[in-house]
């Protein structure tokens, strides 16, 4: 796993990593956050991955980091997009991965490479930007999204990317993950 053939030829200076269900509403590269990815940072949505999914770690025989649920909370509890320095990314894929396998053969679960990712990045120490919850808008009742706490849906277009993370119906027509 790795980079595609194809960028062998001019190595891209950071990676993203999205997911099929996306509708892009603008450039993510139009976000103010965008330009401060760099070696130990990434750009990445908030999601509510919640602080405890640290134990996995330990649920899969690895050494578990030193922070706390707070810390995995607030600095790496993301999902796509990620948008990551290159070689960044090249060191967390191997990880990435590797967890992915060993998650799986515990027990198949849905989230299992989202959760897999964010190990990778606390193994890397590549915490998230500030500002992922300026990026998305999925599940009406989600937690730290573009529309969280907002009732006026003009606010709701500063959204970067429309997550179909749920079904969707509007005037006849049906949208699903």
């Amino acid at each position: 796993a790795g980079l595609p053939p194809w960028s062998a030829q001019q190595l891209p200076s950071m990676v993203a990593v999205l997911d099929p269900y996306f509708a892009m509403l603008r450039p993510l590269s139009a976000h103010p956050r965008f330009k401060d990815v760099s070696r130990g940072h990434m750009f990445a949505a908030t999601y509510d991955m919640g602080g405890d999914w640290i134990k996995y770690f330990a649920a899969i025989g690895e050494v578990a980091p030193g922070i706390n649920e707070n810390t995995a909370l607030e600095s790496y509890s993301s999902g796509p997009p990620w948008v990551v320095e290159r070689t960044d990314f090249q060191a967390m894929v191997p990880l990435w991965g590797d967890y992915t396998d060993k998650m799986d053969a515990r027990e198949s679960l849905l989230l299992n490479e989202q959760y897999s990712f964010m190990m990778a990045a606390v193994n890397q120490s590549v915490p998230m930007l500030p500002d992922g919850n300026t990026m998305v808008v999925s599940n009406p009742g989600a937690y730290r999204e573009v529309w969280t706490g907002k009732s006026d849906p003009a606010q709701w277009n500063q959204a970067y990317l429309l997550h179909y993370c749920v079904s969707v119906e509007y005037n006849g027509w049906h949208w699903h993950k």
